[in-house]
């Protein structure tokens, strides 16, 4: 193998604030989204590197996993940050042992998927409680939805210009993103000790 394309998703959008998630939710977006990528670069990474042949391990995350801060979506936000995190080990890693593999994230916005209606479908079979709040979430009517080609090609473009991590979206859609990036800038000038 020289590409694993490493992608676990399930999400929910509910009016419930983080306290309000059940740890059932919790349990099932981490199991599914976090759990699903550990155990994808369990079996496949130590069988590469064996290989010893140039390949790319690509996670996906989702914008979510840059973007903070959106009411609703703690669980799903938290298992793309922690996506987000381990891939950026994981990229360190390979590089301090001289791997000829490379990893990237991908964290895409909207995709024009049944991703919403599947998850509801997933949930409701695996958990077998009350049904989410909101109907399921249906992609196609998001605004600046892409076509998962459009991704596609957005992950060859940042496979071969070695790209940690591989944004696909609208420069709007990371706006989020980038003012957090400006508000930790700020907190680490703060954190400074001071010249004596």
């Amino acid at each position: 193998m020289h590409v694993l394309c490493n992608n676990a998703g399930v999400g929910t959008v509910t009016t419930d604030r983080a306290w309000e998630h059940s740890p059932e939710t919790w349990r099932w977006l981490l199991n599914i989204n976090l759990f699903g990528v550990i155990h994808g670069i369990h079996a496949f990474v130590p069988r590469m590197r064996e290989g010893g042949q140039e390949g790319q391990i690509l996670n996906t995350a989702s914008s979510a996993g840059l973007n903070p801060g959106v009411a609703g979506m703690a669980p799903y936000s938290a298992s793309k940050h922690a996506v987000v995190a381990i891939t950026e080990s994981l990229a360190a890693e390979l590089k301090a042992e001289g791997a000829a593999l490379r990893a990237s994230v991908l964290c895409p916005t909207w995709v024009n998927t049944d991703m919403g209606i599947h998850s509801e479908r997933e949930r409701s079979r695996i958990m077998r409680d009350a049904a989410m709040p909101v109907p399921p979430l249906a992609m196609s009517s998001m605004p600046g939805v892409m076509e998962p080609s459009t991704v596609a090609q957005a992950v060859i473009e940042g496979i071969r210009g070695e790209q940690l991590y591989i944004l696909a979206g609208s420069a709007e859609s990371f706006e989020r993103m980038v003012l957090r990036h400006r508000q930790l800038e700020e907190a680490a000038g703060k954190a400074a000790p001071k010249a004596k």
